[in-house]
Formats: C-alpha cells, structure tokens, sequence
C-alpha cells in the first residue's frame, strides 16, 4: 500500500451516532497554509490557525483601533437597553435576547457609528448569519 494512501485511510476516524452505530468521519485534509503538508479537519492545522488568526488580528487592528470609542460603548448600551430583543428573531415571532448591535451599514463602508438609524440588536446567532460563522472569509455582501 502506498504512502500517501495509507495516510488518507487512516485519517478516516470512526465517530458514535446516538443509537450508538458507528459512523465513518470526513477524512482530513491537507492544511491550506502554503506548502503544508499536515492532515487537518479544519482549513488550516493548528500551527498555522494560530498564524493566520494572528496576522489577521494585525491587519484588522482592535475594536479601538477601528473607531469604537467611549462614545460606541455607551451608545451601544443604550440601543441594546432600548432594544433587548434581537429583531431579527422579533420579526418571526422568537423572542431571543440580543447581545450584539450590529450596523446596518458597516461603518467601514461608510455607515454612521452612532447613529441609531443604523443599528440592529442582535443574537449571536443572527449576527453569525449576516457574517457568516468564518472570521477568515471575507463578506461577500458590503451593506453588513
């Protein structure tokens, strides 16, 4: 058998579905960090997520970094007061807690920061549908 093949079949783990059957797992893939070649189950292996989440951090700077001040903080306080349900989940009949308020209008793209024209309390789940659940894709819709 040869190498490469031998690696992909062990790769194949074995996982325990709640009738207790025994279910093949998706076997691992090569790290997409250039010329890695370790077997990973996500997109990259664990030396080179740490990097990846590092060099993004740089280029993305902190929350102060991007604008957010004092000023956000309170305003954000004061819109998640006025509104504490997500208005998403409002809109169909859920009642779920908001914990994010999100700008309809990044302020990247212009949106205004304070303005609360521009602001939606959210769950963390609505906020993960609007940006979808990877940090590292890039938004593909600029208006969120």
């Amino acid at each position: 058998m040869s190498g490469a093949r031998k690696i992909v079949l062990n790769s194949l783990r074995k996982r325990t579905s709640e009738a207790g059957d025994i279910m093949p797992m998706r076997p691992k893939h090569q790290c997409r960090y250039g010329n890695c070649h370790e077997l990973t189950d996500k997109t990259y292996c664990p030396e080179h997520e740490k990097q990846v989440s590092r060099d993004y951090d740089k280029k993305r700077g902190n929350f102060r970094d991007r604008g957010y001040s004092s000023a956000w903080d309170k305003t954000r306080l004061l819109y998640l007061k006025e509104h504490p349900i997500c208005e998403a989940c409002e809109e169909r009949g859920r009642f779920i807690p908001a914990k994010i308020v999100h700008h309809l209008k990044a302020v990247q793209d212009g949106g205004e920061l304070l303005d609360f024209n521009n602001l939606r309390s959210l769950c963390n789940d609505c906020h993960e549908n609007i940006h979808g659940h990877d940090r590292f894709k890039p938004r593909l819709d600029k208006s969120h």
